[in-house]
C-alpha cells in the first residue's frame, strides 16, 4: 500500500511537471472542466437534492439567511451613490454577493416565500447572472498593499486575498453554469489578473510595495497563497495579451505554485504545533480558514488528494491530510461552553468556528456538525468572506449531530493547552492553561528553516488561565478590542492570570521575534512552558506546567526563577492551583499572582458590571448567574493582597472599554510554595467561605459550601516529608493525612470522602482508613463511590496493595487482574495504565491499554513500538488500535501497522511524537486511551525542555551536560542503526513476561 500511494505521487509529480506552465496551467491528468472551485459538476446533482429536502432543514435555512444578507449588503453597496467602490467594504460586500449569487445560479436555486426552489424562470435566473456580470466588471484591480488609506495600507493585503477569492469563485462558478458574458468576458477576466498579478508581485519583489509582504508571517501569507492559488486556478487558460502590465507576474502556474507553497509553509509547516495547535490561536485558525477551507476542498478535489510539486517539495493535501484533523479536534476542545472560541492571545470573544465545513466522512463529523448548531451564532458560515456555498456543499444532512465522545477534558502539550471541562453541556465548568512554547508561541520555522518573523498576536502568558462557568466567564483572559486600537491594553503579562517576577512578565514575544535575526539560533525569548505530568481521570485532572522568566537583558538564562505551577481540576468542578517559585540568582525576588475575575468593573452598554468584595484568604466576584471564589496561601505566612480595576473586551460592544477588579498577591523569597482555590458556584446558591490555615511551611486552603455540600481542605509544602495531619476540628471534615507536598481531600458535609489527591506520597489516610499506600512516592488518587471505588496510582509497581476496599471487589476495570484476602486488603496487578476501578458488581471489565515505554530514539531510525502488555482482569482476547496524535514538523504523518501490536514509526524529524493505542476486549468494550511519548533525537536537539527547568535545552547552557536518556548506553557506541535490534529486543523481553493473572477471588 506505501509502495502504490508513493508510485502515484511520484506519476502526479511527472504529470505536473510535463504540463505547459509557460503560459498557462495545466497539468496533465488534472481536469480542468468547469466550474473547479465550489464544486464540480458531477456533484450538482448531489448539491440540488440537499436544497430540495422539505421541510428545509434548520442548518440550510440559517446558512441561506446569512448569504441573503450578504446578498442584499451587496445591492445596498453597489446601489450607494455616496461610496466609493473601490473600498475594502464596498468590494467586501459586492464580491460576497456576487460569490453567493454565482452559486445560486449555478445550482439553480433561490429562495421564494422560504422555499428553496428553482429560478421560476430562466429570465429570473438570467438576472442573477447578470447581476454577478456586473459586480464583476466593477471590481478594483489594485493590490491594496500599494494605495494610501482608505483604499489601502501596509496590512491591507488581507483584503486583497479576500477579494481576490470571491471574484475567481464568482466567475469560475457562472461560466461553469453556462453563463455567457459576450465581450465582457476579456474584461473580467483581465481584472481578476490585474489583481492577482498585483498582489503576487507585492509578494515575490516586496520592495514593490515598501517591503511591507516581508512583515506578513503569518495568516497574511497563508491567506495570500490560497487566494492567488484559487486565482490560478479559475484562470488557468489566460495568456496575458501583449503589453500588459507586470508582465512576468502574470502567470497562472507561477500564481498556483507560488499560492501553494505559501499556504503549505504555514499552515501545515510554520504555525501549525505538532498536535494541531494552531500557534496564533483559535481566533486566527478561523481567520485564515476563511481563504483556506475554500482553497483546500478545491485543491483536494481537483487533484484526488494526490501531493503535488511546489519549487522542489512535494506538498501533500491540507484537506485530508491528519494534522489537519488533528487540528479540527484542537478548534473543537478549544470552545467554551456556549460554542464559542476560547479567546486566548489576540482572539475577540464570541466568536465561533465553522464547524459545518469538515470532511463529512471524518469519524468525528457528527461532533463537528453539533458544536456547529450549538454556538453563539448557529451555523456560522459569515465573516470577511461568507462561506454559506462551500457549506451547502460539503454538509451531510446524514451525519447526526451529536455531542464528542470520550473525555471532555484535553491536553495539547506541544499547542500548549491543557483544558479541563466538566462536561458539554451549555452551562458547563471549563479551565484552559497556558504553556506553550516554541512554535506555539509563534517562533515558528518556514520548511527551509528560517524563521517566521516577525508575529504580532502572542500573548506573553506561560502558565495563565482563564475559567468560564454556569454560562458566564468568570476568570478572565481578555483577548483584546481591535488589533490596531486597543490591543496594547490587553496582550501584556500583567493583564492575566499568572505570575509575575518583580513586578513584571515574560519578555514580550513580539520584541523577540523582530530581534530574531540568526536563522541558526533560537529567538531571543523566555517564558517558554511545557506541560507535562497530565491526568485526566472520571473524577480529577490535572497538569503541570513549567516555566522560566525574569532575568535581565544580558543575563544567564538558567538564573531566571523557575515557576512551576500545578493544576488540579478536582471533581470536575473547581481548581486547585499549587505553585512553586524558585529564585536561581540567589536573590530574592518578589512575586505577584494575579487572578482577573470578572466582577466589580463596569461593562458598557447598559450591562451588569458585577460585583468584587474582598474576604479573608482573597475575594469574591459575581455576575448574573455565577460567583468566583478565591482562597489563597503562602507557606511562608500570610501574602499581601491589594486589588485595582483591570480592563477587558466587553462582548457587547466589542470597542468600548470594559472593567473588572484585579486581586494581587504578593510574596517575597528565594523560594515559595502558594496554593490557590479557584471557586466557582450558581449565584442562586449561598456563596462558600474560604480560610487559609495558620501552620508553619505550609500554604492550606479550606472551604466550606454548605448549599454545595462540599468541604475541601488543600495544602501545598516545598517538598515531601513526614506525614501531615489536619483534624476534624481545623477543617470541619474527618481527620486527614498524607506524606505528600501537595494534598486534597473533598468531602460531602456529613464527613464523606468524595475523592482525595496526593502528590510525591506514598500513603492517604482519611477518617483513619488507609485508602492508597504505594511502594514508592508518586501521585494518588482515590474516589469513592456507592459499589466501586476509583483510584489512579502512579507508582510503576507492577502490584498495588489496597490495605481497604469498603467491599470484596468482583470486578476490576482498567486492571490486569486481582486477588482479594481474608484480611479486606486487595492486591492488583496493573500495567502501564495507573487508573482502575475496582467495582462490587460482577460484569465485564473495560481492558487496559499499554503502548510500552517512553523512548528517546536517534534520528532516522524505524521503531517498532509494541502494545502487547495490554490486558484484561477478564483475560478476554484484545484487539489494538493505534494512532499518532503529535509529531514534529514535516514529519510525513503514517505509522506502519496501526491494527497490529507491534507498529512502526519512522523517527525522522527532531521532536516529541505521541502515539495513542486503544484496546478493545471481545464484547466491544474499549480502554480508556493511553500515550507513548517518543522523543527523536539529544536533548539539545528535539526542542523541549526535557529537564523541566524551565528553559528549552537548546537555550539551556547545561544542555551540553545533560544526560541522554536512551533506552541503552551511548558509551557503546551503539548507533540509530542498531535502535530496531535493540527495540525488538525490548519487545521480546515484553513477551516473555509471565501471564497476567486471570481475575480471582478469594473465599
Amino acid at each position: 500500500m506505501l509502495r502504490s500511494g508513493l508510485c502515484s505521487s511520484v506519476l502526479l509529480v511527472a504529470l505536473a511537471l510535463s504540463g505547459d506552465a509557460s503560459a498557462v496551467w495545466a497539468p496533465d491528468g488534472v481536469d480542468l472542466s468547469r466550474p473547479r472551485l465550489l464544486f464540480r459538476a458531477n456533484e450538482l446533482a448531489a448539491i440540488q437534492a440537499k436544497m430540495d429536502i422539505a421541510p428545509t432543514p434548520p442548518w440550510l435555512d440559517a446558512v441561506l439567511d446569512h448569504m441573503e444578507a450578504m446578498i442584499a449588503q451587496g445591492a445596498a453597496a453597489a446601489a450607494d451613490p455616496g461610496l466609493d467602490q473601490r473600498t475594502k467594504e464596498a468590494q467586501r460586500f459586492k464580491g460576497r454577493a456576487a460569490r453567493n449569487l454565482a452559486f445560486l445560479y449555478a445550482v439553480d436555486r433561490t429562495r421564494v416565500g422560504g422555499s428553496v426552489v428553482s429560478f421560476p424562470t430562466p429570465a429570473d435566473r438570467e438576472n442573477v447572472g447578470d447581476q454577478v456580470r456586473d459586480y464583476l466588471l466593477g471590481l478594483y484591480p489594485v493590490s491594496r498593499l500599494g494605495p494610501q488609506p482608505p483604499l489601502g495600507g501596509w496590512d491591507r493585503d488581507i483584503s486583497t486575498s479576500e477579494e481576490i477569492l470571491n471574484w475567481a469563485t464568482a466567475y469560475d462558478a457562472l461560466k461553469g453554469a453556462g453563463y455567457d458574458f459576450g465581450a465582457d468576458e476579456e474584461t473580467i477576466v483581465g481584472l481578476i489578473a490585474d489583481l492577482a498579478s498585483h498582489l503576487y508581485l507585492h509578494y515575490t519583489q516586496p520592495g514593490t510595495a515598501l517591503n511591507f509582504a516581508l512583515f506578513h508571517q503569518n495568516n497574511h501569507r497563508s491567506k495570500t497563497g490560497a487566494s492567488l492559488a484559487m486565482a490560478g486556478i479559475a484562470l488557468a487558460e489566460y495568456i496575458a495579451p501583449a503589453g500588459a502590465s507586470r508582465p512576468t507576474a502574470r502567470d497562472p502556474a507561477d500564481w498556483v505554485e507560488y499560492g501553494l507553497d505559501q499556504f503549505d509553509d504555514i499552515v501545515r509547516v510554520g504555525l501549525n504545533t505538532g498536535d494541531g495547535g494552531y500557534a496564533e490561536g483559535p481566533f486566527y485558525f478561523q481567520f485564515t480558514s476563511l481563504n483556506g477551507i475554500p482553497f483546500a476542498r478545491a485543491w483536494d478535489r481537483l487533484l484526488g488528494g494526490a501531493a503535488y510539486p511546489a519549487f522542489g517539495n512535494l506538498l501533500p493535501s491540507w484537506w485530508r491530510h491528519p494534522l489537519y484533523e488533528r487540528s479540527l479536534r484542537w478548534m473543537l476542545d478549544m470552545t467554551l461552553p456556549d460554542g464559542s472560541m476560547v479567546h486566548i492571545d489576540d482572539g475577540n470573544p464570541g466568536r465561533s468556528h465553522f464547524f459545518g465545513l469538515v470532511p463529512p466522512d471524518w469519524p468525528e463529523a457528527p461532533a463537528y456538525y453539533w458544536r456547529w448548531a450549538n454556538a453563539p451564532r448557529a451555523y456560522q458560515t459569515d465573516g470577511n468572506l461568507d462561506l454559506g456555498p462551500d457549506a451547502i456543499v460539503l454538509y451531510d444532512p446524514a451525519v447526526v449531530p451529536a455531542p464528542p465522545e470520550g473525555s471532555p477534558t484535553a491536553f495539547y502539550p506541544e499547542a500548549g493547552n491543557a483544558i479541563f471541562r466538566r462536561d458539554w453541556a451549555s452551562d458547563s465548568i471549563v479551565a484552559v492553561a497556558l504553556g506553550e512554547y516554541d512554535t506555539a508561541s509563534l517562533f515558528g520555522r518556514r520548511r527551509d528553516g528560517f524563521p517566521l518573523t516577525p508575529q504580532g498576536h502572542e500573548h506573553p502568558d506561560a502558565g495563565t488561565f482563564l475559567l468560564h462557568a454556569y454560562g458566564e466567564r468568570m476568570a478572565l483572559d481578555p483577548g483584546y478590542f481591535n488589533f490596531t486600537n486597543g490591543r496594547e491594553k490587553v496582550a501584556r503579562a500583567e493583564h492575566h492570570n499568572g505570575i509575575l517576577v518583580d513586578g513584571a512578565g515574560p519578555f514580550d514575544p513580539l520584541q523577540a521575534s523582530l530581534l530574531w535575526t540568526d536563522p541558526d539560533q533560537r529567538p531571543p525569548a523566555d517564558g517558554h512552558a511545557r506541560i507535562t505530568d497530565t491526568v485526566d481521570t472520571a473524577f480529577l485532572d490535572a497538569a503541570r506546567i513549567t516555566t522560566s522568566y525574569g532575568f535581565l537583558p544580558g543575563g544567564r538564562a538558567d538564573e531566571a526563577p523557575r515557576i512551576e505551577r500545578r493544576f488540579v481540576f478536582a471533581d470536575h468542578r473547581y481548581l486547585a492551583i499549587a505553585d512553586r517559585v524558585e529564585s536561581r540568582d540567589g536573590a530574592a525576588h518578589d512575586f505577584s499572582w494575579l487572578l482577573h475575575g470578572h466582577g466589580g468593573g463596569v461593562d458598557p452598554g447598559g450591562a451588569a458590571g458585577g460585583t468584587f468584595e474582598s474576604t479573608a484568604a482573597g475575594g469574591r466576584w459575581q455576575r448574573a448567574a455565577a460567583r468566583l471564589d478565591s482562597g489563597f496561601a503562602l507557606d511562608t505566612g500570610a501574602p499581601t493582597f491589594t486589588s485595582e480595576l483591570g480592563i477587558h473586551e466587553s462582548v457587547i460592544t466589542k470597542d468600548e472599554d470594559a472593567t473588572h477588579v484585579v486581586l494581587q498577591a504578593d510574596g517575597t523569597g528565594t523560594e515559595l510554595a502558594s496554593l490557590m482555590l479557584v471557586y466557582p458556584s450558581p449565584a442562586a446558591q449561598a456563596a462558600p467561605t474560604l480560610n487559609s490555615l495558620a501552620t508553619p511551611g505550609v500554604a492550606s486552603v479550606v472551604l466550606d459550601d454548605p448549599e454545595g455540600d462540599r468541604r475541601v481542605l488543600a495544602w501545598h509544602r516545598a517538598a515531601a516529608g513526614t506525614p501531615l495531619a489536619f483534624a476534624a476540628a481545623q477543617t470541619g471534615l474527618a481527620e486527614a493525612a498524607s506524606d505528600g507536598h501537595l494534598a486534597l481531600f473533598d468531602a460531602a458535609l456529613d464527613g464523606t470522602l468524595r475523592l482525595a489527591h496526593a502528590e510525591g506520597a506514598t500513603r492517604i489516610v482519611y477518617d483513619g482508613t488507609t485508602w492508597v499506600e504505594a511502594s514508592r512516592r508518586a501521585t494518588l488518587s482515590v474516589a469513592p463511590a456507592p459499589g466501586e471505588v476509583h483510584y489512579r496510582i502512579a507508582d510503576r509497581a507492577p502490584t498495588v496493595e489496597l490495605p481497604s476496599v469498603p467491599f470484596a471487589p468482583a470486578r476490576a476495570d482498567g486492571a490486569c487482574g486481582f486477588a482479594n484476602h481474608p484480611d479486606g486488603s486487595v492486591t492488583v496487578t496493573l500495567n502501564r495504565e495507573r487508573r482502575f476501578t475496582l467495582a462490587a458488581a460482577a460484569g465485564n471489565a473495560r481492558p487496559a491499554a499499554d503502548p510500552g515505554p517512553d523512548w528517546r530514539i536517534p534520528l532516522g531510525t524505524t521503531l517498532p513500538l509494541d502494545g502487547s502488555a495490554s490486558c484484561d482482569a477478564d483475560g478476554d482476547a484484545l484487539e489494538p488500535r493505534w494512532r499518532l496524535v503529535s509529531a514534529p514538523t514535516q514529519h510525513r504523518w503514517t505509522i506502519e501497522g496501526a491494527n497490529t501490536w507491534t507498529p512502526e514509526l519512522v523517527v525522522d524529524r527532531p521532536g516529541p511524537y505521541r502515539l495513542e493505542l486503544v484496546v478493545t476486549d471481545v464484547h466491544g468494550l474499549e480502554s480508556l486511551p493511553q500515550q507513548v511519548l517518543i522523543l527523536g533525537g539529544a536533548p539539545c536537539q528535539d526542542g523541549v525542555d526535557d529537564d523541566l527547568d524551565g528553559l528549552i535545552d537548546s537555550d539551556d547552557p547545561s544542555c551540553g551536560n545533560a544526560e541522554i536518556h536512551y533506552p541503552w548506553g551511548e558509551g557503546c557506541g551503539l548507533g540509530p542503526e542498531l535502535a530496531p535490534i535493540l527495540a525488538a529486543l525490548a519487545i521480546g523481553r515484553r513477551r516473555r513476561r509471565p501471564a497476567r493473572t486471570r481475575r480471582t477471588r478469594a473465599e
